[in-house]
């Protein structure tokens, strides 16, 4: 079985791979860096922030968006199922920073332009939108620019009419100014000149003098604008305010210029590797492969279906099994004989014919078990063989058994028990005119429908005309008459009886017989036939014993075939002895 299942994986294997279609992959390799690179400080500013997430970007690789890009550049269309198919077709491998985009197909050319367009529209779309997202910082600022200059133009008109309508007040403010910065520079003269002179001095004295008469002025200046406090804290609040909107307004228009230079710069934290190229060698089918899973895939089969045919099997195989299932004691087992058949030899006269052979001396051990199984006070005198099915060998084992027993210069009587379709006449070559249904129907006498055969010691009872009524001639007086005369004639009655499961006859023999001989069909006689035959024959006789047919001994039992050898070569040494005695001189007598 697991040859045949192998030999069948094999050739699978070969018509696959000749009619496989051969599938080819090409991979680009890109490198996703953690940051944009710096092309410029003015783009370092802008994405400082920004870092490259691996995950986010093989997840776009493998996105339905990127395929539609990508069917659409390459011609193919947006049909849903042209973007299916080229979604089955790429893998996305990653490797840390490392990505492998392939393209598998039958067509090398196609694969290797997929692969580097999927690439290279991934690395276009984050371009596009790292663009699209300074453009929108652009627009963004300048809108804001715009309101800042608003702001500072009314700040200005503001200030400007509150100075127009209060000269005086902005000159005044002025000249505090001034007059602070000055107070402040003389200050510092004074402390750099005092460590130099004394303070006595001339030049210390003046200083001080204009120290004295610019504080004079600052306060007097702040009297008068005390006067005008209202119209001072409106005036320094909006020259804060225009101040501030300068200052905001002018950091604006630098960032705006700023991006309106880096939008233009395509700039990505993608770099291709290496391009795909056309591959020049299929990917699959893989010889070595494939003819490897052949092989391992059939095995496996093979002893599947060994399993299975094994648990399905319910018949007998071995002698172990006669016990163990059909749970009777194993008389022995007869060798298979096909190649005997085959020869158009009799299997029947198997045991006549070679008394050396392994049929002989599978026999002869069945006869020995046979006699083992009897006790003295109640010997096995009338033996029916018989099976459960018809073609179990029953009439196989019969004769053969009947022909050992006759060799042991035992009185045997072998009889035809199918009165229906009765055979062994035609083994023995012997007339059926006369037989058993006729000596039942009283047409004949047991002395005449006996007859000798050509082996010693043998007689034979064929089965006889066929009768019509065969229930009726069994199941009579005269029936069992005739079996006690043959009891007491006879030291051994062999009876090939019909099947019990297709005929009733077995019943009627069991009554008349002693024991009872199954014969098992190796490997043909169901566990459940058998049974049901038990369970018809129970009570009806004793179950000597189950004889394991067909075996192929050579084969599966080489251990009995070497004890039969034994058996034989000792067997023939004892007969050649017995000649080689006879054709020594008698002494003379004196």
């Amino acid at each position: 079985m697991i040859g045949i299942c192998v030999t069948l994986g094999i050739i699978a294997g070969i018509v696959y791979l000749v009619i496989a279609p051969r599938v080819y992959r090409s991979g680009t390799v890109v490198l996703i860096e953690k940051e944009v690179p710096k092309i410029t400080q003015i783009r370092d500013d802008i994405y400082s922030k920004e870092k490259g997430d691996i995950r986010t970007q093989y997840s776009i690789l493998r996105s339905r968006y990127l395929a539609e890009r990508v069917a659409k550049k390459m011609g193919l269309g947006v049909d849903p199922r042209s973007v299916d198919r080229l979604l089955a077709s790429v893998r996305v491998d990653q490797s840390g920073n490392i990505i492998v985009v392939s393209a598998a197909g039958v067509d090398p050319i196609l694969i290797t332009n997929i692969a580097n367009t999927w690439v290279k529209e991934f690395i276009r779309q984050d371009i596009e939108r790292r663009m699209g997202t300074t453009e929108y910082g652009v627009i963004w600022l300048e809108d804001q620019l715009g309101e800042t200059l608003k702001e500072l133009q009314d700040a200005e008109g503001d200030l400007a009419q509150l100075t127009k309508k209060n000269s005086m007040l902005a000159e005044m403010e002025d000249d505090l100014v001034n007059l602070r910065n000055k107070k402040q520079d003389i200050e510092d003269e004074l402390a750099a000149s005092s460590r130099e002179y004394g303070n006595l001095h001339p030049k210390i004295l003046f200083l001080k003098k204009q120290l004295e008469e610019t504080r004079k002025t600052q306060e007097e200046i702040r009297d008068k604008l005390i006067s005008f406090h209202d119209e001072v804290w409106e005036y320094r609040r909006l020259n804060d305010k225009v101040e501030a909107s300068r200052t905001l307004y002018n950091s604006l228009l630098t960032r705006v210029k700023e991006l309106d230079i880096s939008k233009d710069l395509a700039v990505t934290n993608i770099r291709i590797v290496d391009v795909a190229k056309v591959p020049e060698r299929p990917v699959s089918p893989q010889s070595t492969r494939a003819m490897g899973a052949s092989v391992v895939v059939s095995f496996l089969i093979g002893i599947g279906l060994i399993l299975l045919l094994e648990y399905l099997d319910s018949t007998l195989k071995h002698p172990e099994d006669v016990e163990l299932y059909a749970n009777m004691p194993f008389l022995g087992f007869a060798p298979s004989v096909i190649k005997e058949r085959k020869k158009g030899q009799d299997i029947n006269l198997l045991s006549q014919k070679d008394p050396y052979s392994q049929v002989a001396e599978a026999f002869r051990n069945i006869k020995v078990s046979l006699i083992f199984s009897s006790s003295e006070d109640k010997p096995l005198n009338k033996v029916i063989v018989t099976s459960a099915n018809p073609k179990d060998g029953k009439t196989f084992v019969a004769a053969n058994l009947a022909e050992i027993f006759a060799h042991a210069n035992e009185r045997t009587l072998l009889i035809d028990g199918d009165i229906k379709k009765g055979k062994l006449s035609k083994t023995f070559n012997v007339k059926d005119e006369d037989g058993l249904t006729s000596v039942l129907a009283g047409v004949t006498s047991l002395e005449k429908a006996i007859v000798k055969t050509s082996v010693p010691n043998l007689s034979l009872l064929p089965s006889g005309p066929v009768a019509p009524n065969p229930s009726e001639l069994l199941g009579s007086g005269k029936f069992k008459e005739v079996m006690g005369t043959l009891g007491a004639k006879f030291q051994r009655v062999i009876i090939d009886v019909p099947a019990i499961l297709t005929s009733s006859d077995a019943l009627f023999w069991s009554e008349v017989a002693d024991g009872m001989i199954q014969v098992i069909g190796g490997g043909v006689t169901p566990l459940k036939a058998l049974k049901e035959s038990h369970k018809r024959m129970e009570g009806k006789t004793a179950i000597i014993g189950g004889v394991l047919n067909n075996l192929e001994i050579e084969k599966d039992l080489k251990y009995y075939y070497h004890y039969f050898q034994e058996f034989a070569e000792r067997d023939k040494k004892q007969e050649e002895a017995k000649k080689e005695e006879k054709k020594k001189p008698k002494a003379k007598k004196k």
